[in-house]
């Protein structure tokens, strides 16, 4: 139902390691940059989409109770994503 990023399903391609490079030289700094951008990207995607569901679905209401409806269903699944985020980036931790 929900098609919320989950960003251990990004993929990259892990830095290689050059013998004697100093930790987070300039190389480092850029592949991880460019990681961090693809992830922020990702995001946005997701936000973008986000909020053209949340629009388009405003004006196809019929009276007020399925507006307040639509709006608990749209905080659920705003939560729901959420909560996935949290633990995603959370089990990355460990």
């Amino acid at each position: 139902m929900s098609n919320a990023l989950d960003i251990r399903e990004l993929e990259f391609t892990p830095y290689s390691l050059k013998e004697s490079e100093e930790y987070m030289n300039t190389s480092q700094l850029e592949h991880f940059r460019n990681i961090l951008m693809g992830w922020k990207q990702a995001l946005m995607e997701q936000v973008d989409e986000t909020v053209s569901h949340m629009q388009s679905d405003q004006g196809n209401l019929a009276d007020p109770n399925d507006a307040a409806t639509r709006e608990k269903f749209n905080g659920s699944r705003y939560q729901r994503a959420r909560r996935k985020y949290y633990s995603s980036t959370i089990s990355l931790r460990r």
